[in-house]
């Protein structure tokens, strides 16, 4: 069966920087299911499964702007640090949830700390890979209809490719 729109599709993958390192696998883990055209993977990827079926393996590399989207300057702010009373560990690296206005209304999205001062906090709401060229081995391990309660929930039941 063909990877197309609403297929229920698994696959196993290693994501590697530009430098070669492993930034990500799911070899010797439970492999990475995602229903296809939901959006639940990146575009570039997306893309270069259109089409592909079971036991397929390819490489694919995804330009910064089919991935997490450019590096942007504006997403990096600072605000007082009696803003971040909620947050845990405030130190530099870490990751945190912060409510920002879009178009569409209210967006929660993560943010990283960059530096904390005595009296301010700087952050980037940049997804930590945004910018990067990422380069991906992938394998199809299964493609299938969805369920009809998949459909209905948009949720995937069988948690592996069997």
């Amino acid at each position: 069966m063909k990877i197309e729109k609403d297929k229920v599709v698994f696959i196993d993958y290693t994501l590697k920087n530009s430098e070669g390192d492993v930034l990500d696998s799911s070899i010797g883990q439970e492999q990475l299911p995602y229903v296809h055209g939901a959006g639940d993977i990146i575009v570039g990827l997306e893309k270069a499964l259109e089409g592909k079926q079971s036991g397929e393996k390819i490489n694919v590399t995804v330009l910064a702007q089919d991935g997490y989207g450019e590096y942007m300057e504006d997403l990096v702010r600072e605000a007082s640090k009696d803003e971040f009373s909620d947050v845990q560990d405030l130190k530099e690296g870490t990751h945190f949830e912060v409510e920002i206005e879009t178009e569409e209304g209210p967006q929660v999205t993560m943010a990283t700390i960059l530096e904390v001062g005595s009296d301010t906090v700087k952050f980037d709401m940049n997804h930590p890979l945004a910018g990067e060229d990422l380069y991906f081995e992938i394998e199809v391990k299964n493609v299938r209809d969805q369920s009809p309660e998949e459909a209905d929930t948009g949720r995937i039941l069988s948690p592996n490719g069997d």
